[in-house]
């Protein structure tokens, strides 16, 4: 690994002789990590230390065991990596006393934090979930000793300025307690810190975090990846978007308060960025507005990683002579459920986005709330919620067009390569989501091709919202490995809308998507390999000159199909 490499997640691929394979996400770190072969038991448990990793593999059927000192009283925080690189692995981790009796146990979060209640050392198993295990059952397990934050408030930093922020999460130098529990229940602590955010424009220089925003529909956000550096070491990195509009932070209730039961209401002038926690009831903002008042109403919640489901209100002020103030409901925004791509990419989200016009003078306003964590002791999750004028919107992404079905019965997902033949055509499949009002044909163009490769415009009609772009290289192009960046452009009125398309796929095969969720994700590029040999069957035009026809007549197009390899 050169030592230029920041640290990270990275997609890895493997090269050679039949181009590029998919990738699959790797962490490059700077401190030395362990490796976990041949503790299947308690017995047999890897020591631990703190500050320490180690790389470990569920076997079938079976666990992985560690050993980490612990005495009574003390804390023990274990972070476990999975998901995040690629992997199978649902981790269910146990604590056990050296007796064998348990002490604390968590799962699916990646997270254990449990105080000791007798002296250790402590015994931690790492297990799936479904009890499943293999080679693609891998993981990292750190025992962390510095900071960790959970969740930041707001989430969302307004770019190139000083932004205060609280810090939700556990071991915070100068924390204090909060009333905002944890995923496992844990209640958090709480800390300001000033955060200088960067000029939105840089943030495309460092890769898409794959480890976290994986969902197709979360390239729809501009993350920045921020780590707090305190004396206590760093924190884990943490998620933060980007924005242009002022930020507006959800008030943070009294630790030793009593929980509320209305709604938290935090009065804004549009347009905004408003940062919270999903709160029970709800939470979110209020404002005025004069009659035929547009506004664009956007929930980031699913976007953010976050296993939510977003229900955006909209209410109007109903004054009744001097008699109670009541709120009626206006509308509700709808979910971003649409999916032009295909059951392998989908790009759909929970999430909540839609235009809110005023239909009348008043003071109104946009309560959100999660529908999948209903409950006041249910754990809370950050979200994000912009009010701001419509403006007419694409978003974009690609994939390798995968083989075709054997079948009407075929129901695989493949982990599709982009492997490039000389003389033939790679299709690649592009799908958009047209935003607020956007009409009109949107242009696929490929920039960055090497010599030998050719990739016309494709162009996507209106009305329509999926595409194809063919790359088609010379006999004689060189075998090589190149990334491929598209670009989405509209024209609106004299503005023209120009999108950079997100790429992703499947990381691994799906017999049955009906059976089994297919595990499509992002990736950082799109990464296509020249192979050093021809297709063995391609159909080509006979040339590059143009072919007319009269207007309702037939037209005759003559088509060379080369034969290679004895392909008959």
């Amino acid at each position: 690994m050169p030592a230029d490499v920041p640290e990270g997640f990275l997609d890895v691929r493997f090269t050679g002789r039949f181009g590029a394979s998919n990738p699959r996400v790797s962490r490059i770190d700077r401190s030395p990590s362990l490796a976990a072969t041949t503790n299947t038991s308690a017995a047999a448990a890897l020591h631990l230390a703190p500050g320490s990793k180690a790389w470990g593999r569920v076997p079938a059927t079976g666990s992985a065991w560690f050993s980490v000192p612990a005495s009574k009283g003390s804390r023990v925080l274990l972070r476990v990596l999975a998901p995040e690189l690629d992997s199978r692995l649902a981790p269910m981790i146990v604590a056990f006393a050296p007796a064998g009796r348990e002490w604390a146990r968590v799962r699916r979060s990646g997270l254990i934090d449990f105080t000791a209640p007798s002296d250790g050392p402590a015994r931690i198993q790492v297990l799936d979930a479904q009890f499943r295990g293999g080679d693609d059952f891998v993981f990292q397990i750190e025992h962390a000793v510095g900071p960790h934050v959970d969740m930041v408030v707001p989430c969302v930093v307004t770019a190139g300025v000083t932004n205060r922020v609280t810090l939700l999460g556990r071991r915070l130098p100068g924390g204090r307690p909060s009333a905002i529990p944890g995923g496992d229940g844990v209640l958090l602590e709480q800390a300001q810190v000033d955060v200088v955010a960067p000029a939105a424009a840089s943030t495309g220089s460092t890769p898409w975090p794959v480890d976290r925003l994986r969902r197709a529909a979360a390239s729809a956000s501009t993350p920045w990846s921020w780590t707090w550096t305190t004396t206590n070491g760093p924190s884990n990195p943490v998620l933060l978007g980007i924005t242009s509009l002022p930020v507006v932070a959800q008030p943070m209730p009294e630790a030793n308060g009593v929980a509320s039961r209305v709604p938290v209401v935090v009065p804004v002038t549009p347009p905004v960025d408003f940062g919270g926690w999903f709160t029970s009831p709800s939470s979110g903002v209020s404002f005025d507005a004069k009659k035929g008042d547009t506004w664009w109403i956007e929930a980031f919640g699913e976007r953010l990683g976050q296993v939510v489901d977003p229900l955006v209100l909209v209410q109007r002020l109903e004054s009744d002579a001097g008699k109670t103030n009541q709120w009626t409901d206006v509308t509700e925004v709808a979910e971003l459920d649409a999916n032009p791509a295909s059951a392998e990419r989908n790009v759909a989200s929970r999430d909540a986005a839609g235009r809110f016009e005023a239909p009348q003078d008043g003071r109104y306003r946009v309560l959100i709330r999660d529908a999948f964590n209903p409950l006041p002791t249910s754990a809370r999750r950050p979200f994000r919620l912009t009010l701001r004028k419509p403006s007419p919107d694409l978003r974009a992404w690609a994939w390798a067009q995968p083989p075709p079905k054997s079948n009407n019965d075929d129901r695989r997902a493949h982990a599709t390569s982009t492997i490039l033949r000389r003389g033939g055509t790679l299709p690649i499949r592009v799908a958009i989501s047209r935003l607020e009002g956007l009409e009109g044909p949107v242009d696929i163009v490929a920039s960055g091709l090497p010599k030998g490769v050719t990739a016309p415009t494709a162009r996507i009609p209106s009305g329509q919202s999926s595409g194809t772009l063919l790359l088609t290289p010379a006999d004689d192009a060189p075998a090589a490995t190149f990334p491929l960046v598209l670009k989405a452009s509209a024209t609106v009125a004299s503005n023209r809308i120009e999108r950079v398309v997100a790429t992703g796929g499947v990381p691994w095969a799906v017999a049955d998507f009906n059976q089994e969720p297919i595990p499509s994700r992002l990736h950082q590029s799109l990464r296509v390999g020249m192979a050093p040999e021809a297709a063995p069957v391609s159909v080509a035009a006979p040339g590059p000159d143009v072919i007319e026809a009269k207007a309702s007549g037939k037209l005759s197009i003559p088509l060379r199909v080369p034969r290679r390899y004895e392909y008959t």
